[in-house]
């Protein structure tokens, strides 16, 4: 893999000599921004789809166009929409979890 890894180097920069230009530019150069994303949507007690939809709606608010949420809870269960986990594991079956991606996407959705 080493050799590899050395050859790649090598072709990409005989390419770079070639077209006098430096690897960053031959593979696409780079950009002055970044995209970030807000990061929740996650489970408590208590909290709703609601909740969740205000939660979505708020980082839209504060300028963010992505939401990252965490869908699952426990990946020893099986993947199956009518089981319930403990009550005290706060989780949520996996047709309330699509229902949660589903909100996100149509506030997301509204809001780009």
């Amino acid at each position: 893999m080493a050799a590899m890894s050395g050859i790649d180097i090598a072709l990409w920069d005989i390419l770079g000599k070639v077209a006098n230009l430096p690897i960053y530019k031959l593979i696409g150069g780079y950009k002055n921004t970044i995209s970030t994303y807000a990061s929740g949507g996650f489970y408590g007690a208590g909290k709703g789809l609601d909740e969740f939809e205000k939660e979505i709606e708020g980082y839209m608010q504060q300028g963010y166009q992505a939401v990252k949420i965490k869908i699952g809870r426990n990946w020893d269960m099986p993947m199956n929409p009518l089981h319930y986990m403990p009550a005290q594991d706060f989780s949520v079956t996996l047709a309330e979890d699509m229902m949660r991606i589903g909100i996100a996407r149509k506030v997301i959705e509204q809001k780009n």
